[in-house]
C-alpha cells in the first residue's frame, strides 16, 4: 500500500508556503532560480546542465579547482 503525501507547495493563488519549502527558504536556497529553471523544458535544462559540466571539466582540467 502506497502512502501518500498531503503536503502543498504554494501555488499562485496560495499564500501558504510548505514547511519543507520555507524551511529551504530559511537555509539560504533560492527559490526564485529554482521556480525560473523549472519552467525552463527538459531540452533547455539538460543544455545548461552540459555548459555547466564542460566549464567544471576545463577549470579542472586546468588545475584551477
Amino acid at each position: 500500500m502506497a502512502v501518500t503525501s498531503k503536503k502543498r507547495i504554494r501555488t499562485k493563488n496560495d499564500s501558504k508556503i510548505a514547511p519543507e519549502i520555507q524551511a529551504a527558504i530559511d537555509y539560504g536556497i533560492d527559490i526564485s532560480a529554482l521556480k525560473a529553471n523549472l519552467k525552463l523544458s527538459y531540452t533547455e535544462r539538460a543544455k545548461r546542465h552540459q555548459i555547466a559540466l564542460n566549464n567544471f571539466k576545463k577549470l579542472r582540467k586546468a588545475k584551477f579547482l
